[in-house]
């Protein structure tokens, strides 16, 4: 779990994205020293995400100031460590 133990875990499911928010454990905390520093842009990116899942790259990147490829890295990892799970259709059947 690259150095992250779940301690609380929360599933956020609004507009198509489904996160796994994930903390690290207060016992072995320099084992989350890579995600404090970059825990400002990735939550940045998670929460215009969070409001619509079919934000691209470039379009989020605009939104915070920061290149293209750095986002598409940060969606990347984020991805890879399961801390989004996935993206989906939610539909409304009535």
């Amino acid at each position: 779990m690259n150095g992250f133990f779940l301690r609380k875990t929360r599933l956020m499911r609004r507009h198509g994205l489904v996160l796994f928010l994930k903390e690290s454990n207060r016992k072995w905390p320099e084992m989350a020293t890579g995600w404090r520093h970059t825990m400002g842009r990735k939550e940045e990116i998670l929460s215009l995400l969070e409001r619509d899942a079919k934000l691209t790259p470039a379009e989020i990147a605009v939104m915070i100031g920061r290149s293209e490829e750095e986002v598409s890295r940060l969606i990347q990892q984020m991805e890879a460590s399961g801390v989004i799970l996935g993206y989906r259709a939610m539909i409304n059947w009535e």
